[in-house]
């Protein structure tokens, strides 16, 4: 079973990138009945195009959030054959009594799990800021397009 990551839905964020693909397209579709040149065809142009290039991001930045959440729970399953425990990313070892050897062994895995789980973070986080600049971008080339078209 495949955990899922805190504050994420990977199969709503393919929907909506889905949605508006379908959107982009749909207005596409309908600029055929203005000219191609007028400043609103073109304002029209550049917002599908956007859409859709967000669309396109959303569903990749999904197949990312789904692989992040398979790593997570290898790497929950890699931690607790070793007795160790993550949660929210940080590599613990549970309360409880054990002996030098466990204590040992753990010492030794828990440093190399938890730089495991801190590159999982860091992909994941990576990803995020990379959709984020997608946006801001899409954001910017709309509403230069929007000043163009008055």
């Amino acid at each position: 079973m495949v955990t899922t990551l805190r504050g994420t839905d990977a199969g709503a964020v393919s929907r909506l990138g889905g949605l508006l693909r379908t959107t982009a397209d749909t207005l596409s579709g309908d600029l055929a009945a203005l000219p191609a040149t007028s400043p609103l065809a073109q304002l029209a142009t550049a917002t599908a195009d956007q859409v859709d290039a967000i669309g396109s991001a959303l569903q990749v930045h999904a197949q990312e959030l789904a692989e992040a959440a398979a790593a997570y729970s290898r790497l929950q399953e890699r931690a607790a054959a070793l007795g160790l425990i993550v949660t929210d990313w940080t590599v613990t070892e549970p309360f409880g009594l054990i002996g030098s050897d466990v204590a040992a062994r753990r010492g030794v895995e828990r440093p190399q799990v938890q730089a495991q789980a801190d590159r999982l973070a860091s992909r994941l986080a990576r990803g995020r800021a990379q959709l984020a600049r997608q946006l801001a971008q899409a954001s910017q080339q709309v509403a230069r397009a929007s000043a163009a078209a008055r």
